[in-house]
């Protein structure tokens, strides 16, 4: 290729270097895709997940708001939750047919996401007009370039706002902090404007914030009306919500590791290097001073709550947002400012290199000599501009082909593993889907099931992914339950009880749990019964306990400690002010704090159950009560259960730990528990799309006008 053709066509020397970064991907990652070991990491959800919303599709039910059950005993995940990924996966699944496995287009999407990221990359930068030169977070970050892309040129010019809401909108519905990162972003793009552009900026900016708020309200909504009911988790590793400090962040970026993970730097050094580019070019053009301000802001609120404390307060919903997870739009922009670094190299290369039309007119005019000189000294600037760039970038290539090597080295040992066992774990699940359901319990990650594996995947795990309802390990922690199985004490037989896990799956090598039953055995695997009430027992309530939510966990962890557990009482839960006393039930009503006071003798059983029901959204029980009492749903309380007794709609309340309950009275009676989409979802989701719709029909008659004219 001529030399000439490099500076006039830039295009082709960008699509080159951005075929071979994918080409590399899909070479190295192709294992992702055809080495289909169990899972072990968070993808253990989301393919649970994906299943579960297929169910859903099945059964009628809202895709974006249904009951998801093998965690953390149940909970509405979408209703809380990030759910584009999955809604889009099972809906593609539903529209081929079913003729693509799920599990295959399941790992092919993610796979694909992979691969092409350097196509969003790319995309972003295009479209910022510079020159050519965990999965719900892999969508995320895909969207989250082109998002934000797109917003910047919407509050600069004004246009394309079907695009960048529609962008925006589906960044904050695959991946919430993200869409948070790009809808903030949205200030920072304000405040680079100038004195003339500023109010208008902003003008757009609340435009932008309110279509989008619209056309994502379905899930918007729900989620801040329901807040109270979603958990922040006390196991969470303190830095997951606060971050690190100025101090520890700005060392791991000197030495390095922050953006190169303890190999060589090398972007570190193009960042430095485009750093200093956009700084000297950012005085005359605003999308330079765009670059170093977007990774100047993430990287400062990337500090966190050791750093600002109280400060941090003044960013919107501030309070639950996890400030590591900042580190995405740190890289995102650490990655452009690498860009213009090695983009800045390629430039001056090529302009050494003389390419253009005075360069022919210069060697038609010089001696040979002078010719050759000339020739050598500017493709020896190509040369080693070439040869500079794979020794930055080899090592960090290196590095991920080693990391995937590893991998796959543990993919292979899981497959080992199963194909050693021959079949008696599947023939132990075939056995268990045949029982009657409850939850099933193979250990935890804090005591012997970490080492009840396949490989380096853990029974538990194998469990949930196939929707075997399982306490092992919180792949979410949303849930209100989801904490207090961390008190799971597998001693004491009442713990089986409470959380109705009836069955027991155990190495041979394990004892028997007290007062177990030997069900069966397969290979190295054993099975066990519980004596549990199932899903739902007969239990007495005789207090109420209230008080800010703050206060709720220490409460339901005294009571988990107490006596109560086992004599089966199990207060009331009340969140905010005392309610009023209810004579007609006689309870006593008294403050979180004050749960170590209570004593209640233990009573005569309340009754039997007789049958139960689990399918989908809803549960249904039948049982008989001896006497007053009440029904105990073993699932977690959420305002979206809906409660039917006998046939007539009954409330249902909230008891301890963050159970579900129905008060009933002596006699025998059927009782149906259905986890409902509230309407108000249906119609704001009709809202936003309709919204989005009428954006696309204005810019569309916007764009005919100006051809007009």
């Amino acid at each position: 290729m001529a030399l000439s053709s490099i500076q006039y066509k830039p295009t082709l020397l960008a699509g080159v270097l951005l075929v071979a970064a994918v080409a590399f991907n899909l070479v190295v990652l192709h294992l992702e895709l055809s080495l289909d070991a169990p899972d072990l990491n968070d993808n253990v959800l989301h393919y649970a997940l994906i299943e579960r919303t297929v169910e859903a599709v099945e059964r009628g039910e809202d895709v974006t708001d249904h009951w998801v059950p093998y965690i953390a005993q149940g909970y509405p995940l979408f209703h809380h939750y990030q759910h584009l990924p999955h809604v889009a996966t099972a809906l593609l699944y539903k529209l081929l047919g079913e003729i693509v496995p799920l599990r295959t287009l399941f790992l092919g999407v993610g796979y694909l996401l992979l691969c092409t990221f350097p196509l969003s990359i790319y995309w972003t930068g295009r479209r910022l007009g510079f020159s050519a030169l965990p999965y719900t977070q892999l969508w995320g970050m895909w969207l989250l370039g082109p998002a934000v892309a797109g917003l910047y040129l919407t509050l600069r010019h004004g246009r394309a706002y079907a695009g960048t809401v529609a962008l925006l909108a589906a960044t904050l519905l695959s991946h919430t902090v993200l869409g948070y990162v790009a809808l903030v972003s949205g200030g920072l793009f304000v405040l680079l404007a100038g004195r003339t552009d500023l109010v208008v900026r902003i003008g757009r900016l609340a435009l932008v914030l309110f279509l989008v708020s619209v056309v994502a309200s379905y899930f918007l909504v729900p989620f801040f009306l329901d807040r109270p009911y979603m958990n922040r988790s006390v196991w969470e590793e303190l830095g997951k919500y606060d971050a690190y400090g100025w101090a520890w962040t700005l060392k791991a970026l000197l030495r390095g590791e922050l953006l190169d993970a303890g190999r060589f730097p090398a972007l570190t050094l193009l960042g430095g290097l485009g750093l200093l580019v956009c700084l000297v070019r950012g005085r005359e053009d605003e999308r330079y001073r765009l670059l170093p301000a977007f990774f100047g802001l993430w990287l400062l609120l990337y500090f966190g709550r050791p750093t600002w404390g109280g400060l941090l307060g003044l960013l919107p919903l501030s309070g639950d947002l996890h400030f590591h997870r900042l580190i995405a739009p740190v890289h995102l922009g650490a990655i452009g400012l690498a860009g213009a670094g090695l983009a800045w190299l390629w430039e001056k290369a090529i302009a050494l290199g003389g390419a253009s039309a005075e360069w022919g007119d210069a060697l038609r005019s010089e001696s040979r000599l002078g010719t050759l000189k000339r020739a050598l000294q500017r493709w020896g600037a190509i040369t080693v501009v070439g040869l500079l760039m794979p020794v930055l970038l080899i090592p960090a290539y290196r590095e991920r082909v080693e990391y995937m090597a590893t991998n796959n080295d543990w993919k292979r040992h899981a497959l080992a593993a199963l194909e050693a066992d021959a079949g008696e774990f599947s023939a132990l699940l075939a056995d268990l889907r045949t029982r009657p359901p409850a939850r099933v319990y193979a250990g935890r990650s804090v005591n012997w099931g970490k080492d009840y594996r396949f490989g380096y995947v853990p029974v538990y795990a194998l469990l949930v992914t196939n929707q075997i309802d399982s306490p092992g390990y919180l792949y979410h922690a949303l849930s209100l339950n989801a904490d207090i199985e961390g008190y799971l004490n597998p001693s004491r037989p009442e713990t089986f009880n409470l959380f109705n896990l009836r069955y027991v799956v155990a190495p041979a090598e394990w004892p028997a749990p007290p007062l177990a039953r030997s069900l069966a055995s397969y290979g190295r695997h054993r099975l066990y019964e519980m004596e549990t009430s199932g899903y739902f027992d007969l239990v007495d309530s005789d207090a109420v306990l209230y008080g800010v939510r703050a206060g709720w966990f220490d409460a339901v962890r005294t009571w988990l400690h107490s006596d109560m557990v086992a004599s089966k009482q199990h207060p009331l839960i009340v969140f905010g002010s005392k309610p009023e006393s209810d004579s007609a039930m006689d309870m006593d009503v008294m403050p979180f704090s004050t749960v170590a006071e209570l004593r209640y003798a233990a009573r005569e059983p309340c009754g039997r159950m007789l049958s139960e029901k689990v399918a989908g959204n809803s549960y249904a029980v039948a049982f008989e009560a001896v006497r007053s009492c009440w029904l105990l749903f073993k699932a977690t309380y959420h305002p979206g259960w809906r409660a039917m007794l006998d046939g007539q709609p009954v409330p249902a309340r909230m008891l301890a730990p963050s159970f579900v309950g129905l008060k009933v009275e002596p006699g025998r009676h059927s009782a149906e528990l259905t986890y409902q989409t509230k309407p108000i979802r249906a119609w704001l989701r009709f809202a936003g799309l309709v919204t989005l719709l009428l954006i696309v029909v204005v810019e569309w008659q916007r764009a005919r006008s100006r051809v007009v004219r």
